[in-house]
Formats: C-alpha cells, sequence, structure tokens
C-alpha cells in the first residue's frame, strides 16, 4: 500500500515515517496538536501547552519567593543554583571578588610591560631562517615557517635499544597490564606474558614475578644483569617467554645460564622459526600436567 503524508497529502517521503513526508508536517502536526489541547492557568488565564503547563505554573511560585544576590546585592526572584546569585557571571565573580584588584593591578601592568613595579621591555619578534625552505620569517619561539616545514624536516635515528633489556629498534615497549595470580601476588605483566601466567595459575604452580638479576657478558663483552620473567618458589627454577629471540637475546641467557647455573625453561610463540630455542605454550601446559 503507498504511502501518503497525513498533513500535506504528499506520496514523496523524505525522511523515514509512515505518517509524514517531511520534518515540516511533524512540526506542523505537533503544533495543531498542541492549539487544540491547550489548557487555561487559573492565575493569568493564559493558555499554556500541557508539556509546558507544569513549568508555567512554577513562574507564580517563584514570584512569591525573593531573595538577594550575595555578589551585587540585586533582589531576585528567578532561583539559581542555591539562591546565592542572581547569574551565572556572579557566582563565578564571587570567587575572585576579594582579590578583585589585586588582579586587576596584575593585568593592567602586564598590558603596559611592566613586572613587579619595574616596567621592562615588551618581548620583540625575531627574525629567522627555516632550516628547510631557508626562508626569512618573524616569530617569537618557532624553528620552522610552517607546519609543512615542520613535517618535512630530517627525524633524529632510532637509537639502538638492542642491548637495553628486552627492547630492539622500532619495536617499542610492550603495553603492560595489572594482573594478580591465584596465590595473590600482584604484578605487571603483558598479553603474551599472561598466556604463560595462566597456565601456571591453571596447574596451581607456586610462582611469581621474577625480581632479581643474574650477571653475563655481552657478545660486545659489556657485563649487564639477565632477569628472567618467571620464578618457581619451591624449586628455585625460571621461565623466559619470548616471542622473537635475536642473535644478542640466546647470547644472553645462554651465558647467564652458564655463568650462575640457573635452571631455565625457555618457552617461545608461535613464529615457526624460534620453534628450536624452547617450548611451545602448548606444550608447557602439556608438560605441567604430567
Amino acid at each position: 500500500m503507498e504511502k501518503v503524508c497525513e498533513i500535506c497529502g504528499s506520496k514523496d517521503f523524505k525522511i523515514k515515517s509512515k505518517r509524514f513526508c517531511s520534518q515540516d508536517c511533524i512540526h506542523t502536526y505537533g503544533s495543531r496538536m498542541g492549539a487544540n489541547n491547550k489548557k487555561e492557568c487559573s492565575i493569568c488565564k493564559r493558555k499554556i501547552s500541557p508539556g509546558n503547563f507544569k513549568k508555567h505554573l512554577k513562574t507564580h511560585i517563584k514570584k512569591e519567593i525573593h531573595y538577594y544576590c550575595e555578589n551585587c546585592g540585586k533582589e531576585c526572584f528567578e532561583s539559581y543554583g542555591s539562591n546565592r546569585f542572581c547569574s551565572k557571571e556572579c557566582a563565578r565573580g564571587f570567587s575572585t571578588k576579594a582579590k578583585r584588584k589585586e588582579i586587576n593591578r596584575k593585568v593592567s601592568e602586564k598590558l603596559k610591560g611592566v613586572y613587579n613595579g619595574v616596567k621592562t621591555e615588551p618581548k620583540k619578534e625575531k627574525i629567522k631562517i627555516c632550516p628547510v625552505c631557508q626562508i626569512e620569517f618573524k616569530t617569537f619561539s618557532r624553528i620552522y615557517c610552517s607546519k609543512s616545514c615542520a613535517g618535512a624536516s630530517p627525524r633524529k635515528p632510532i637509537k639502538d635499544t638492542s642491548n637495553m633489556g628486552g627492547l630492539r629498534p622500532g619495536g617499542g615497549k610492550s603495553k603492560q597490564t595489572p594482573y594478580t595470580n591465584w596465590l595473590g601476588y600482584k604484578m605487571s605483566l603483558n598479553k603474551e606474558e599472561i598466556k604463560v601466567a595462566n597456565i601456571l595459575d591453571k596447574h596451581k604452580i607456586n610462582w611469581d614475578r621474577n625480581r632479581k638479576g643474574f650477571p653475563y657478558q655481552t657478545i660486545e663483552g659489556k657485563n649487564r644483569n639477565y632477569f628472567p620473567d618467571f620464578k618457581l618458589l619451591d624449586e628455585e627454577k625460571f621461565i623466559e617467554y619470548k616471542g622473537w629471540i635475536t642473535e644478542e637475546m640466546h647470547h644472553k641467557m645462554k651465558d647467564a645460564v652458564e655463568k650462575n647455573n640457573l635452571d631455565l625453561t625457555i618457552l617461545v610463540g608461535e613464529d615457526k622459526r624460534y620453534k628450536e630455542y624452547g617450548l611451545s605454550l602448548e606444550e608447557f601446559d602439556n608438560l605441567l600436567g604430567l
């Protein structure tokens, strides 16, 4: 069945409606309904629409109650806030009223270039040369003449962090999430370490986040400390999870194990390239279940 607008009779519907073809027809319908159903106020004899009738009655009650604004002293009939002020401006200005003279003095001195009663020279723009386009421009503090030149400027090289305990160039730092194990020990773990923690909790292993470092020597011969991820408290065993492994990482773990006689279990992610370096999470889960 074809739709027809109840107000104008149009069949061209511009909105999703079963009764009206446009917003104008909806408003027309609302005004007609309001005009037909208006109520007469018993106090002022005005005809008010049903939706605004209660609000209108409150205006007569308000005029019987008056108070004085604490800021400007004006007599008020309309309630605002806690009936202390006549407007937002008075409410906001009340807290600074006692300090108004001091505030006005400081603003005046700043505009006149005065600091603590001593006149100072106003800050002047300097002429600089843009390091990208080599064009002169005036500025107070900018380095580049425009945003396009700032975006085209050469960036600093990424710092080599391969020897800084788990970070690599461009790799970023993994997001840490608060975690509490089944023993109530609180720690921060990344999303991959949480998978290992869930397996340890599943088998009710007495474990905690490891905070002890073990000395080792890097490939370049520098002395550093190696911190495994987890510690099994009953057996003095350690667990390390790696999603990826570099030559430096492999050397670090191997050298730390040999120098400190560590009982270390290495777990690797799903990347098949690193499968030879340790156990998968599934293999580790099955091992604990034996």
